[in-house]
This record gives structure tokens, sequence and C-alpha cells, in this order.
């Protein structure tokens, strides 16, 4: 389910002439960030989550794309794309981002560690 919606915002995204880079996002480094204008995190809010504590620079956005709203409520996700509506509704968030009829949401992040 997941696989198949980022695979149709992937084709969707190539098809209006982005390049699209593609990584899991367990292996995700901070050089795979460079050059890059926007971050889709296609999942839910704990795939958002381990995204957003992998990128350092606080100037690059990241759009959270809950792929199960059926299953999650996606707090920090931006757009629900359910299955039944994904030929629908992927086409709308590209939609969305082309028109940047929206504004940024800046969190800020703290770092915290414990002693034992």
């Amino acid at each position: 389910m997941h696989k198949e919606i980022a695979n149709n915002v992937i084709n969707e995204m190539e098809e209006k002439g982005r390049e699209v880079r593609v990584q899991r996002d367990y292996l995700l480094k901070e050089e795979d960030f460079e050059g890059v204008d926007l971050v889709c995190s296609l999942g839910g809010d704990g795939t958002f989550l381990k995204t957003a504590s992998m990128i350092k620079s606080s100037n690059l956005p990241i759009v959270g794309v809950n792929t199960d709203p059926a299953r999650s409520v996606g707090h920090l996700t931006s757009i629900p794309i359910p299955f039944h509506e994904r030929s629908r509704e992927v086409p709308r968030f590209i939609d969305f981002l082309d028109q940047q009829n929206f504004k940024f949401d800046y969190k800020s992040r703290i770092k915290v560690s414990c002693k034992s």
C-alpha cells in the first residue's frame, strides 16, 4: 500500500519533469540532501519524524504524506492519500506543490541527552 502510493507520487513527479531521488528513510545520510529543494516523507508520523531527524538544515522543507490514513491519524503529515483514492489524490498533491499556495511551519528541534 505505502509502496504503491510512493510509486504513484514518484511517477507523477517525473512525468511533470521533476528530478526525483528516492532513498529509504533508514538509509538517509546528510549528503543525500545536497541540492534538494524539497523532501517528501511518504508514510506516517514515524517516517516523518525519522526523516526530520536526519535533516540537519533548518532551511530544507519537508512535506509529510500520510499513505495510510485509514490506520494512521497523521498529525505531522500535511496531506492524506487514501489508497483507494490515489489516482485522484496524487495528482492533486503534485498540483498543490506546483501552485505553492501554502506556507511552511518552521518547527524547533531540541537535542536531549541523558546521563545514566
